[in-house]
C-alpha cells in the first residue's frame, strides 16, 4: 500500500497530465474547475455540520493525554512538552475546529484561484487534491466511514508529514541503521 503523500504525488502527476492536455478556456473545463470549487466547499461544510453532529453525541468520557505542543506552532522537545487532560469528545472537537481554519483557506484560495483569476487547471487539481485530503482526515475515517480508531487512527493524532518530511526520515533512519550495521562489523 502506497503512503498517502506518495499517492497524492501520483494523483497529482495523472491529474497535471490530463489538464495540461485540455484547454483551459474551454467553456467544459471552466465549468468542472468551478464545479470542483464548489464540491469541495460544500462536501467540507457538510461534513464538519455532521462530524460535529455526531461528535456532540458521542457519549465516551475517556481520556486522552495530549502534547500541548500539537496546539502551538512553536517546536517543543519532547521532554520539555506538558500533557493535557482531554476526553475524546473534547479532543475531536478542537481538531475539527483546527481542521476547520485549514478548510476555510483552502477554500478561500480555490476560490479566488477559479472565480477570479481564472486558473482553471491549478483550481481542479488542488480541489480534487483537497477532497482527497478532507475523505483521508481521521475524523471522516473514524465518524463517517466509522473505522475503529486504531493503529494511525489513534487518538491523538498523528501529525501530518509531507513528502519532503517524509524522505528525509526515511534517509535519516538508513543512514542510522547502516551506521550501527558499520559500527558491529568494527566491533567484530
Amino acid at each position: 500500500m502506497l503512503s498517502p503523500g506518495i499517492r497524492n504525488v501520483l494523483l497529482s502527476g495523472v491529474i497535471g497530465l490530463i489538464l495540461y492536455n485540455s484547454d483551459p478556456n474551454n467553456s467544459w473545463v471552466v465549468l468542472f474547475s468551478q464545479a470542483t470549487v464548489l464540491g469541495h466547499l460544500f462536501l467540507g461544510l457538510f461534513l464538519n455540520f455532521y462530524i460535529r453532529r455526531l461528535i456532540k453525541q458521542n457519549e465516551d468520557n475517556e481520556t486522552i493525554r495530549v502534547p500541548r505542543s500539537s496546539y502551538s506552532w512553536k517546536r517543543v522537545a519532547p521532554e520539555k512538552d506538558e500533557w493535557l487532560n482531554m476526553t475524546i469528545r473534547e479532543y475531536d472537537l478542537e481538531e475539527l475546529k483546527r481542521s476547520q481554519h485549514r478548510f476555510v483557506l483552502n477554500a478561500a484560495f480555490l476560490g479566488f484561484a477559479a472565480f477570479r483569476l481564472a486558473a482553471t487547471r491549478a483550481a481542479i487539481l488542488q480541489g480534487l487534491l483537497w477532497i482527497v485530503q478532507i475523505l483521508e482526515s481521521p475524523l471522516v475515517q473514524i465518524y463517517i466511514f466509522e473505522k475503529p480508531a486504531t493503529g494511525l487512527l489513534a487518538r491523538p493524532f498523528q501529525k501530518t508529514i509531507g513528502l519532503l518530511d517524509y524522505l528525509s526520515r526515511a534517509i535519516r533512519q538508513d543512514s542510522s541503521q547502516t551506521r550501527t550495521t558499520s559500527e558491529n562489523k568494527k566491533d567484530n
